[in-house]
């Protein structure tokens, strides 16, 4: 009774260890996945005219009034928004 309990506790311990180490492992692939991911992003903005990339950055940063009209327009005029 004693060595068949202590033969399905082995068994349930190395069911639990490779369980383990295929979630480990999918954790690693994941996290050198998002670096790939990172550094892909980076190559295509480097790659890009400097007018995009601010365009770009503008687009995640400045928020648009209704009608489309965007906060952006009006940024970097002389008169602080107001046309000239």
């Amino acid at each position: 009774m004693i060595i068949a309990e202590r033969a399905a506790r082995v068994e349930a311990e190395a069911v639990a260890a490779r369980a383990q180490a295929v979630n480990t492992s999918t954790e690693v692939l994941i996290a050198h996945l998002k670096l790939e991911i990172e550094k892909l992003r980076a190559l295509d903005l480097s790659n890009r005219p400097a007018a995009e990339r601010r365009d770009d950055l503008l687009a995640d940063v400045v928020p648009t009034f209704r009608g489309g009209v965007a906060v952006s327009a009006c940024i970097g005029t002389p008169t602080g928004g107001a046309p000239i």
